[in-house]
């Protein structure tokens, strides 16, 4: 079904945007590819792309009394494309890798259109320092993910705090990061 674009920008709280007119046609959310190709609605006159970069992975605790640090948000980036063409390139940046160290770092999210980057956050360190947030660039919007979480001393469990952008639980070390993804 096609959506009103006034109801979307009701719903958003976004008002009487000029660049946002017509009815939206295809909404996509890209969870995975590396290289893949994207191909617009073939009635689609413009996109809204929204990139969020992959979360670093928490840190690990080497004893019961600590906790590892959380790993740090994948950015976020935005931009409305306007006489969109017909196929884009795009990357999902995967989530961090947890471990018995320091969490991996989430990879970057990027779409070709406006040459927009979401990066990936860092993993946070052994024992509680934490990840910082990804760095964006190439959209009208683009914003640093958050830092994750300081880590601490806890006398019941060695299990890190997940990453940035993710709910799952911790690994026996260490939580990883969650994924990135691009909503079209």
């Amino acid at each position: 079904d096609d959506t009103s674009v006034s109801a979307v920008r009701t719903t958003l709280g976004l008002g009487s945007l000029a660049v946002l007119s017509g009815t939206i046609v295809d909404i996509q959310d890209l969870t995975s590819g590396t290289g893949a190709t994207y191909t617009k609605a073939s009635n689609a006159t413009s996109l809204w792309i929204r990139c969020w970069g992959g979360g670093g992975a928490g840190g690990a605790a080497d004893t019961n009394a600590r906790i590892g640090g959380g790993g740090g948000a994948g950015g976020y980036v935005e931009h409305i494309i306007t006489g969109a063409s017909a196929t884009y390139t795009y990357t999902i940046g995967a989530g961090g890798t947890g471990g018995a160290g320091t969490g991996g770092n989430g990879g970057a999210t990027t779409f070709s259109g406006g040459t927009m980057s979401a990066g990936g956050g860092t993993g946070g360190t052994v024992n509680g320092g934490s990840g910082a947030g990804g760095t964006s660039s190439g959209g009208t919007v683009a914003l640093a993910g958050g830092a994750g979480g300081i880590g601490g001393i806890d006398t019941t469990s060695a299990l890190g705090q997940g990453g940035g952008t993710t709910l799952a639980s911790g690994a026996p070390h260490n939580g990883p990061g969650g994924s990135g993804y691009i909503g079209v």
